[in-house]
């Protein structure tokens, strides 16, 4: 996802590889969107199209005021994460990719005291920065939907200031309207407050609401 945290988007570097070039084991090739289309799908009409695009788009830029039930509710129930960062952070925790989406924001949550795990909303009315539209671009492949939009990142050069680049999130979105499979631009970093198990962290005192603890899953 294009999220405001550092450690969730995994700024700069690569995906970490042993020596002599060699992926690790717990490495795992993402398949091509196209390879994960089932036979079972009918083709993508005018309308199938629309929805894939006006899904994947919201999920894509509008998490910064997302309430949990914005951020799980439309994964479907065999919903893959492909993204490295997310996936270790899974693996490490044992979870499957759906409870892992929901224990990753619950977690960040409560690093930093309760809230939301996606920093201020750029976007709102105080924004000091120079928006464009945050959908930049979207590109669609049968179910398949990549969406590139603006993000932000702390300038090292001139602290309390934030520039602007492009990443993207690519969806699969079924029939139904749900999404199955999510990939984007993140890195694995071993310094990102994730890359330990959840059971071994200590957590501040809470000041805020814990996002999500209000949330229950839609039947």
């Amino acid at each position: 996802m294009l999220k405001a945290a550092a450690w969730l988007v995994g700024i700069g570097g690569s995906v970490l590889v042993a020596a002599g070039g060699q992926a690790p084991p717990t490495a795992m090739m993402p398949p091509p969107c196209a390879a994960r289309e089932p036979a079972s799908e009918s083709p993508v009409d005018a309308a199938k199209l629309a929805q894939a695009q006006q899904v994947a788009v919201k999920y894509a830029v509008k998490f910064y005021t997302a309430t949990m039930a914005d951020m799980i509710d439309p994964l479907a129930p065999n919903y893959m994460e492909w993204a490295p960062s997310a996936r270790r952070f899974n693996e490490i925790n044992h979870v499957n990719s759906r409870d892992g989406a929901r224990l990753e924001y619950e977690t960040l949550s409560r690093l930093q005291g309760g809230g939301s795990p996606f920093g201020p909303d750029p976007y709102g009315p105080n924004s000091r920065l120079h928006l464009g539209d945050p959908a930049f671009m979207v590109f669609t492949q049968g179910h398949c939907v990549m969406v590139v939009a603006q993000a932000f990142r702390p300038d090292p050069q001139h602290p309390g200031q934030r520039y602007d680049v492009l990443a993207f999130d690519a969806f699969r979105v079924n029939d139904d309207g749900k999404i199955t499979d999510h990939w984007d631009n993140s890195t694995i970093d071993s310094n990102s407050p994730l890359s330990k198990p959840v059971s071994t962290m200590h957590f501040p005192p809470a000041k805020r609401p814990i996002y999500g603890s209000d949330y229950h899953p839609a039947q």
